[in-house]
């Protein structure tokens, strides 16, 4: 044990007040503006990180030209202020929701491709059932980002697709409410259109837009052709938009995979038909993620039993497989 630990200088000095200018300084990097965001005087704000600085004999922010930064003290330090913080807000929240009688708030993420079509219908099943939870939807721009967001705790949970083992670390959980499918689209004139129930056995696909190479979606179409020891079709595009498939399918009489979850929402406004294949091409689970030791707050576990009665509701269109 060191003897900081030993000491038990942070436990005995460390105020709220420090944790919040913590918090504050390393996000604006500026004593100044921190000091505007807590409403507390600049000199002030700056003897009591000198003063906590000096109890603890460690330097916790560097100076420089370009702002403050924190040191690795500091950086570890932050990292658990965020988490204290969280908990006080989640035991705020949760001594509110029990006084009040109501469900709180919930802080969720989400990626771009199910805010339009998955999340509305839950959401609205939810709030229907639940009049007294509010929710707050950041949309991410990918998993990367709606880790960091949990992980700093300004999101509760993220609704995502099941992420790559090496996409995240053993801080998260990750809770699975569906699984999506892709789905076989093409115009009216695509061969694929006039043939009544086809099977990848024997589909002529060409012309066709592909997912990217390397993508999870191309890894399931090549594994559907090889399961009949067919080669894959042979893209005249590729393209890791499903937007832009859909909008080159309807455009070039290409025919293209599309995720159900996608087609949900979106298929509706494009001069396109869902072609019902003989084999259900699974391409991965839809769910939430929370971070391991996250308290589930009433609200959010309020959020998680709406969704999970919901989702029978939310029928992905056209399972192949069925």
């Amino acid at each position: 044990m060191s003897t900081l630990s030993q000491s038990g200088a942070l436990s005995r000095h460390l105020s709220m007040r420090q944790m919040r200018m913590m918090l504050a300084i390393e996000e604006h990097k500026s004593v100044l503006k921190a000091s505007r965001e807590l409403n507390v005087a600049q000199p002030a704000l700056s003897r009591s990180l000198s003063d906590l600085e000096s109890v603890l004999g460690l330097k916790l922010f560097n100076r420089s030209p370009r702002g403050m930064a924190p040191t690795a003290f500091g950086d570890a330090l932050i990292r658990r202020l965020k988490t204290i913080i969280g908990e006080l807000n989640d035991a705020e929240e949760e001594l509110g929701a029990l006084r009040e009688g109501t469900y709180g708030h919930v802080s969720i993420g989400c990626i771009p491709l199910l805010s339009a079509g998955v999340l509305p219908r839950l959401l609205s099943g939810v709030i229907r059932t639940r009049p007294g939870l509010t929710i707050s939807v950041t949309e991410g721009g990918g998993a990367e980002t709606l880790l960091k967001l949990l992980r700093d705790r300004k999101l509760d949970m993220a609704l995502c697709m099941r992420p790559n083992a090496n996409d995240h670390d053993n801080d998260f959980i990750f809770e699975p409410l569906l699984t999506d499918t892709l789905l076989l689209v093409a115009g009216s004139k695509h061969p694929a259109a006039r043939v009544r129930r086809p099977s990848i056995r024997n589909i002529d696909l060409e012309p066709i837009v592909l997912p990217s190479q390397g993508s999870v979606y191309r890894q399931r179409i090549d594994e559907a052709f090889a399961s009949f020891n067919r080669p894959p079709p042979t893209a005249a595009v590729e393209a890791s938009s499903p937007m832009l498939r859909l909008g080159l399918a309807e455009n070039s009489n290409m025919a293209t995979f599309i995720q159900a979850s996608v087609w949900l929402d979106k298929g509706l406004r494009y001069r396109l038909k869902a072609i019902a294949l003989k084999e259900s091409i699974a391409c991965g689970s839809i769910g939430y993620m929370v971070l391991r030791n996250w308290h589930t707050t009433p609200a959010a576990a309020a959020l998680i039993e709406g969704m999970r009665s919901e989702i029978g509701s939310v029928s992905l269109p056209m399972d192949a497989g069925k």
